[in-house]
Formats: structure tokens, C-alpha cells, sequence
């Protein structure tokens, strides 16, 4: 399960849109939207890509 908060936090430490962060992982704002309340769990390689641009480990973005 993805840790929604930790991203946002993440995102607002590098200054990212949603939409930036879409741009970079290689995918819509909308899915990066849905990401973010909850409603849709991102693939393995979209959780290595945006662990990758938030400069974190994947373990960071998940909920243990």
C-alpha cells in the first residue's frame, strides 16, 4: 500500500506539481491523482520511477 503522505511530502520538499511528477515518471496527472487519494495503487515500475524523481527508496513510499 502506498504511502500517500509521504509523497505529497516529498513532492512539496522538491517543489512538484502533480503534474510535473507525471511528467517525470511517465505518466498522466490523472493517474498521478488517483495515486494520491488512494484510489489506484501504482504499478511496480511506476513506484521504482517515482521513487527514482523523489530521490527515496521505494520502502519510503509504502505503508508498513
Amino acid at each position: 500500500m502506498v504511502n500517500t503522505s509521504k509523497i505529497k511530502e516529498l513532492m512539496a520538499k522538491k517543489n512538484l506539481t502533480q503534474q510535473t511528477l507525471a511528467d517525470a515518471v511517465g505518466v498522466t496527472e490523472a493517474a498521478i491523482s488517483y495515486i494520491l487519494r488512494g484510489l489506484r495503487d501504482p504499478s511496480y515500475r511506476i513506484m521504482i520511477n517515482i521513487s527514482k524523481v523523489l530521490e527515496c527508496t521505494i520502502d519510503e513510499l509504502t505503508i508498513k
